[in-house]
């Protein structure tokens, strides 16, 4: 006995069984034709009372808005439902232009600073620290603002400024800081030789020459002389001062 195999019912051959074919597998070919009807409507759980007219028809599937009972609408509106089956059209809200607000320019005075912002008002952050004017009161990586650009201290004695200075009776080590205290404003006299025709220079005290000011602050040495252990010879090399 002739017998295909399907799971839909286009599946099915209708020329089986054969007349000629005996009973035997008869069963088999009842199985196959509820199995194939089951697959291919398998959600079919009542009557269907659509009639052939209808289930033919393609024009009672909806295929436009107008079909469910919804009208178009107007041009560049958007469909809106209530939640209960309800559906409108309406109109997107306007939007706000985009002005493009950015900062142009700020200022600095005391603890404040201020922003200055296009299409809208400065705005002031407060809490900065107070102004600093000496380096050494800043921790490693700290820094400041300023409302004023940074100029290098040009007067003699000044934070910040070189100075060629003596000390008496003690060795300079680089690097070393020294108390003003200790340190005198200083130069050198140059000694002309009769015999080589050359400048030498003295390290006599009459010929390192000490000035009459007596130096404040602290000072970092940026050379080195050794004392000799004479009280009589004073030591001069080039000093920074850095408070």
């Amino acid at each position: 006995m002739a017998l295909e195999n399907g799971t839909y019912v286009n599946s099915l051959v209708t020329s089986n069984p054969a007349s000629t074919d005996g009973i035997a597998q008869a069963d088999d070919h009842i199985r196959l034709i509820k199995s194939t009807i089951k697959n291919t409507f398998p959600n079919l759980n009542g009557a269907v009372t659509a009639t052939v007219a209808q289930l033919n028809s393609t024009a009672s599937m909806p295929s436009s808005l107008t079909d469910l009972s919804i009208s178009d609408g107007s041009a560049n509106q958007v469909l809106k439902t209530d939640g209960n089956g309800n559906f409108s059209f309406v109109s997107l809200p306007a939007g706000s232009t985009d002005t493009n607000y950015y900062v142009t320019g700020g200022s600095v005075s005391g603890t404040v600073l201020t922003l200055n912002r296009q299409g809208l008002g400065n705005i002031n952050i407060g809490g900065l620290p107070a102004a600093i004017t000496n380096n050494n009161q800043l921790t490693n990586g700290a820094g400041y603002i300023t409302s004023a650009q940074a100029t290098s201290p040009t007067s003699f004695g000044a934070v910040g400024t070189y100075a060629f200075l003596v000390r008496n009776g003690v060795s300079i080590s680089s690097g070393s800081s020294v108390a003003g205290s200790t340190l005198q404003s200083g130069g050198v006299n140059a000694v002309h030789s009769v015999t080589t025709n050359n400048w030498v220079y003295s390290a006599n005290l009459t010929q390192l020459a000490r000035g009459d000011t007596t130096m404040s602050g602290t000072w970092r040495a940026m050379g080195s002389v050794t004392y000799n252990g004479s009280s009589t010879y004073g030591r001069g090399t080039v000093f920074l001062r850095i408070s």
